[in-house]
C-alpha cells in the first residue's frame, strides 16, 4: 500500500510540475518531470495484474491513471495500458464488494476518457494517437465483457453505445475490438433466457 501511495504521489506531483515548467517554457525541467511520471505509469503496470484492484482506488491510482488517458497525448498510452490490465481482472472469491466497487469506478473513469476522444474525434488511421484508440476500445471491450454489471444501470447502455460507435467505425482496427465484447454479451443473454 506504502508503494501505491507513493506512485499517486509520484504521478501529482511530477504531472503538475512537467505542466508548470512546459507552460513556463522551461523544458528541460519539463522533460525531467515527464520522465518521472513515465517511470510512475511503467511502475503502476508492474502491479497492474497483482495489486488488490481496491487498493488501487482507494490510493487515486485508477482515476490518476484515467485522467491521464482523458488529457494528456503524452501520457495516455501508457496510463490506457495500465487501465487495460485493470480492466482484465477477474473477481476472485474471497474479492467481496469492494472489488466491484473499484470496478464500478474504473468503468466510470473509462466512459470519461472515451466520452472525451468521441467528442474530440477520432483520429485518422495514420495518426500516432490511433494506437491510443485501439487500445481503449479494447480496454472498454474487455471491461464490458467481464465487468458491465458493476456500473450503475443507468450507465451500463452509455457504454454499450460507445461500444456500438466503436464498432461502427470505418476503420476494422477500431472496429475489431469491440465485437467480442458483443459477442460475450450476447452469450450471457441466452443463457440467462435459457435459465441456466
Amino acid at each position: 500500500p506504502e508503494v501505491l501511495s507513493f506512485l499517486y504521489k509520484v504521478l501529482e506531483v511530477h504531472f503538475g510540475g512537467a505542466l508548470a515548467a512546459a507552460q513556463g517554457g522551461n523544458t528541460p525541467q519539463a522533460q525531467l518531470h515527464a520522465g518521472a511520471v513515465e517511470a510512475a505509469l511503467a511502475a503502476l503496470q508492474a502491479y497492474g495484474d497483482w495489486a488488490p484492484v481496491p487498493q488501487l482506488m482507494e490510493r487515486g491510482l485508477l482515476q490518476a491513471a484515467a485522467q491521464l488517458a482523458a488529457s494528456s497525448l503524452e501520457f495516455r498510452l501508457a496510463a490506457i495500458n495500465f487501465l487495460h490490465q485493470v480492466a482484465g481482472r477477474k473477481k476472485m472469491s474471497d474479492d467481496g464488494e469492494a472489488f466491484c466497487q473499484a470496478m464500478g469506478s474504473l468503468g466510470e473513469s473509462l466512459l470519461a476518457a472515451s466520452s472525451h476522444l468521441l467528442e474530440a474525434g477520432l483520429p485518422d488511421p495514420d495518426q500516432e494517437e490511433f494506437e491510443f484508440v485501439k487500445r481503449l476500445v479494447d480496454t472498454l471491450a474487455i471491461f464490458g465483457s467481464q465487468h458491465l454489471a458493476t456500473l450503475p444501470p443507468a450507465r451500463a447502455p452509455v457504454l454499450l453505445w460507445q461500444l456500438l460507435g466503436y464498432a461502427r467505425h470505418p476503420s476494422l482496427l477500431v472496429a475489431a475490438p469491440a465485437i467480442p465484447c458483443w459477442i460475450a454479451l450476447l452469450r450471457e443473454f441466452q443463457l440467462i433466457s435459457e435459465g441456466r
